[in-house]
């Protein structure tokens, strides 16, 4: 979690980790295809798992971002967190 931060050890495993986003059929979204896609969140209400979860918020906010998503982009400001996976 610090800024430049770098990559030491990873899994084998690691290096095919997806994330899977869950969106309601009343959202108005479209199934994404790839990280670009993801800009269609912005101005949406999102929520991510646990707050201090790898799989729950660390690697689908790196996605995010990848996309061109920043927390700030989401409805309210912030995204929200349910606290559990």
């Amino acid at each position: 979690q610090q800024p430049g931060a770098q990559v030491l050890a990873q899994r084998d495993i690691d290096v095919a980790f997806h994330s899977i986003f869950i969106a309601n059929t009343g959202s108005g979204l479209k199934q994404i295809r790839d990280v670009k896609g993801l800009t269609a969140l912005k101005g949406k209400r999102f929520t991510f798992g646990s707050e201090s979860s790898t799989s729950g918020r660390l690697m689908p906010q790196y996605f995010l971002a990848k996309g061109g998503v920043k927390l700030a982009d989401f409805a309210g400001g912030a995204p929200g967190f349910s606290g559990s996976h």
